[in-house]
């Protein structure tokens, strides 16, 4: 069992949970380990371990680090923008919609240009 300090509090993984934190970019270089067979009774900075740089993917974390976390709102908006776009091509919807809300439904319906649907939201 590997125990990994995380700030004030010990967590106790198994190996296969390890492995699974480090290639997620889930531990820090900074992070002390205890792992006996490899640092013994000492605590010892994740960042000198062979078993962490070998596992450690740069690339994932620094694209993982550069990215964030995922853009929930704009996916929301998209959909919704496109839910839109479904009821205006319903003959019941379509004139209130030109009419009160969207101006650009004519030229999406009409012409063809999808491209207005999510650049004049």
């Amino acid at each position: 069992m590997i125990q990994v300090r995380l700030g004030e509090q010990v967590q106790t993984w198994s190996f296969d949970q390890w492995e699974e934190m480090v290639r997620g970019g889930r531990v820090a270089p900074e992070a002390l380990v205890r792992f006996p067979p490899v640092t013994g009774d000492d605590w010892r900075p994740a960042g000198e371990l062979e078993m962490y740089r070998s596992l450690r993917d740069d690339a994932h974390s620094a694209w993982l680090a550069a990215t964030g976390r995922a853009p929930i709102l704009t996916a929301l908006l998209v959909g919704v923008q496109i839910r839109i776009f479904w009821w205006a091509r319903l003959p019941e919807v379509r004139g209130p919609l030109v009419d009160h809300f969207t101006s650009f439904t004519p030229e999406i319906l009409e012409d063809g240009e999808l491209w207005r649907m999510l650049s004049m939201g």
